[in-house]
């Protein structure tokens, strides 16, 4: 198995998606780590504490219970040794911060960073009774790179490093169930009291196998990239989302009652527009909307192109679409200003702290108006998207933030059939790759039972990595695989053998 688990945080949206105004992408955070304890505290995305792509995490809390504010992930099985690291900062204000191993909810033994800058191995929780506390000391509010191997026993080897160097290591009790095993981790803050830590570049081994079976000792990076292109597409393309349907911001806005509501949007591809979705945050059993779109020239909304069905209730937190009883093409490269008609005030969700929504005064009962009124511009950036259906490609489905359900997918229930996508060029290669991980929400629509592969294609030689055939729910998940050497070669990844493999799902049953 070697590589049991990579975590850069990227994939859950932009900096500033996660927090406690944002359950939709904390349900998407906890396809990947099984819990998440938020008390009086936060879990943010923000920028990333390495030269590469996407995002780090951020823990804090002022006060509470433990822990505080941690993500907690069960592993496949039990294992008796784990190596792993991850980049990190803290202020040092108070104890409680660290990585612990469990043991079906009861703490083996963990490392936690201690207020005068030292490190400690603690038996059980990161308060625990004391191992092991280094010499060397962090500086606070800077970046640094713990590693560690532990073996989980009563009298069981230990070592942490730092940036690379060696700064505890021996032998003692890192175990408080009888069992010499962990089969979960927890990150974060995992004690009460007011304090915080950022971390980002997640790794995660066991000792199995010859390679990926010990700290890396390099500080690695953690890097994220998306499809950029299909490969070798089978599948049915399925919906779609124009714009996006995530938010960076806790902030909300109503329209008010009696208006017309747009924003502007131009298709990278052609498509079919088949309804607008919304994000209300305000819970109304009468308001009644309706979708509209209109044709623009010079960014003025201009001509109505088509209004939707009417749509009556909104529920706070609860993506609302607003259908079109006949579908729009939208062309490639054209913009388009979409958006609704409403007679009651409802709060809605904005997508960022930007002002890019427009809207006009109008009668809900006179209907959407055949030519745009004079729109006034500067308004919130309602989140406001399209769901389109139609698109020639199906690498831009694949990437779409799953956080609101299946907005966007290819789907196939046929055996056999695969989707393989390209990727970008690695941007912050340094001369070795030590894993490459394959991850994909998947979920199953309707009854039945399917099973699915994650496959790596390198120069004609696909593999399945670590993970094998899975199963399939009917709610989305991740599912990741490791491949810890190139299939093409049996030995150890090169830059270009990375940036040359392409990725995807097979169907296997």
């Amino acid at each position: 198995m070697a590589c049991l688990f990579t975590e850069g945080f990227d994939k859950y949206g932009p900096v500033g998606t996660l927090g406690i105004a944002s359950a939709s992408s904390i349900t998407l955070l906890l396809q990947e780590w099984t819990s998440w304890y938020d008390r009086y505290g936060g879990i943010n995305l923000v920028s990333p504490l390495s030269s590469g792509n996407g995002s780090g995490i951020s823990f804090s809390t002022s006060t509470g219970t433990s822990p505080a504010s941690a993500l907690m992930k069960t592993l496949a099985t039990n294992y008796s040794t784990l190596s792993g690291g991850f980049r990190f900062t803290s202020p040092l204000g108070s104890l409680g911060t660290g990585v612990s191993f469990l043991d079906a909810g009861s703490y083996q033994c963990s490392i936690t960073f201690n207020t005068n800058g030292t490190i400690s191995v603690v038996n059980g929780s990161v308060a625990g009774s004391i191992i092991a506390t280094s010499s060397a000391s962090l500086v606070a509010n800077t970046i640094n790179y713990l590693e560690w191997q532990i073996t989980f026993g009563a009298s069981a080897s230990y070592q942490v490093w730092l940036n690379g160097v060696s700064i505890i290591s021996g032998t003692g009790n890192t175990k408080t169930t009888a069992n010499n095993y962990a089969n979960s981790i927890g990150v974060g803050v995992l004690n009460a009291g007011s304090t915080n830590i950022t971390m980002d570049d997640f790794y995660l081994f066991d000792n199995t196998t010859s390679i990926n079976n010990a700290p890396l000792l390099t500080n690695p990076i953690i890097e994220t990239q998306y499809p950029v292109g299909d490969s070798s597409v089978a599948f049915t393309t399925g919906t779609g989302v124009l714009g996006q349907a995530y938010y960076t911001t806790a902030g909300v806005n109503s329209p008010g009652a009696n208006e017309l509501v747009l924003r502007l949007f131009t298709p990278t591809y052609n498509c079919t527009l088949n309804g607008i979705g919304l994000l209300p945050q305000g819970t109304s059993g009468t308001a009644n909307l309706k979708a509209v779109i209109y044709s623009t020239s010079g960014s003025v909304p201009g001509a109505l192109l088509n209004v939707g069905t009417q749509v009556t209730g909104t529920t706070a937190g609860s993506a609302l679409n607003l259908p079109f009883a006949s579908s729009n093409s939208l062309v490639n490269g054209t913009q388009y200003a979409i958006g609704l008609i409403t007679d009651t005030s409802v709060v809605l969700q904005q997508v960022a702290g930007a002002s890019t929504g427009q809207k006009a005064a109008n009668t809900y009962t006179s209907g959407a108006p055949n030519t745009a009124p004079v729109m006034t511009t500067a308004q919130a950036d309602w989140m406001i998207w399209g769901n389109i259906s139609g698109m020639t490609s199906h690498y831009t489905q694949s990437n779409e933030n799953p956080s609101l359900g299946a907005l966007s997918y290819n789907q196939s229930s046929t055996p056999g059939q695969s989707e393989l996508y390209g990727f970008q060029a690695l941007q912050a290669f340094s001369g070795n790759v030590y894993a490459v991980s394959v991850k994909a929400a998947a979920g199953l629509v309707g009854g039945g039972a399917r099973m699915f592969s994650l496959r790596l294609n390198s120069s004609g030689n696909v593999s399945a990595g670590s993970i094998g055939n899975v199963f399939v729910g009917e709610n989305f998940f991740y599912i990741d695989s490791a491949f810890n050497t190139d299939p093409n070669t049996g030995g150890p990844w090169t830059g270009d053998s990375v940036n040359a493999v392409t990725a995807g799902i097979t169907i296997v049953s």
